[in-house]
């Protein structure tokens, strides 16, 4: 056995485990050339030039089935390919990374905000703003809508939903919203997100409105917008609600922390 390795003495050498050997034996990957039927297995040195190649791309987070696709070639040039593939996915990798820190930095400001927020139930510090937005609406009892790719990357992070409330002619809001939406932060995002449907179609919300937050349970913010229309009379009147946050609870009486739009008269 004289230039030949054990199995125990090529993991103590490298630091890896037997089970990482023997998973590599079974694959294909890395065979030992001597097995007894006392179950040893056996590397020759120029097998551990082999070993450090997977270890090395292992490193690189290059996958085993990639990495014995090269192995079994033997040219350079394939080699140069594997690590140039790698280094893409990683550029790729740094990019989802990068949005996900921006999202839980953002998550974590809103919490925040959220932890602070005193309902304006006096209505003395309305704010007005100009929005210019497009949003697809549909019936309430369609949502969320079945042509919706939820799996399109960076959507659900870009996803706003709103729903519509209506006032009827005496300024009093129906108990249930008219429509629910969908919108992005995004405009790259816009109008990739569905199929064709007769029930969604696009709106443009543009104009001043005034604009408040609100935090608590459903039936508090109906009673909130009832407090809105009747201290700014708007009859038979549109009131936008943004949703930005559900505290859930097991009895599904959940908590939300909204932004309301409603027409500046």
């Amino acid at each position: 056995m004289g230039q030949l390795l054990r199995i125990g003495q090529v993991c103590k050498l490298y630091g890896i485990s037997l089970d990482t050997l023997r998973h590599y034996d079974k694959i294909g990957l890395l065979k030992p050339i001597v097995t007894e039927p006392s179950g040893y297995r056996y590397y020759s040195f120029e097998q551990l030039d082999i070993l450090e190649m997977i270890l090395a791309g292992r490193s690189l987070d290059i996958s085993l089935e990639n990495l014995q696709k090269r192995l079994a070639s033997g040219e350079i040039e394939d080699y140069i390919l594997l690590v140039k593939e790698q280094q893409a996915a990683i550029e790729e990798r740094k990019k989802a990374l990068q949005q996900l820190e921006n999202h839980s930095r953002q998550m974590s400001d809103l919490l925040t905000q959220i932890s602070l927020h005193k309902n304006d139930d006096d209505l003395g510090s309305i704010q007005y703003e100009t929005l210019d937005k497009e949003i697809y609406q549909m019936p309430i009892e369609m949502f969320p809508p079945a042509g919706f790719d939820w799996n399109n990357t960076g959507s659900f992070l870009q996803m706003e939903q709103w729903s519509f409330y209506q006032s009827d002619s005496a300024g009093f809001v129906a108990e249930l919203p008219r429509n629910a939406g969908i919108s992005y932060q995004d405009v790259e995002h816009t109008g990739k997100m569905f199929s064709e449907s007769g029930n969604i179609k696009t709106v443009e919300i543009t104009g001043m409105f005034g604009k408040t937050k609100f935090w608590g349970k459903n039936s508090e913010l109906h009673t909130y917008l009832n407090k809105i229309c009747k201290n700014f009379h708007l009859c038979d009147a549109e009131l936008l609600v943004k949703y930005l946050f559900a505290l859930a609870h097991e009895d599904l009486d959940n908590d939300y922390f909204v932004e309301i739009y409603f027409p500046n008269h």
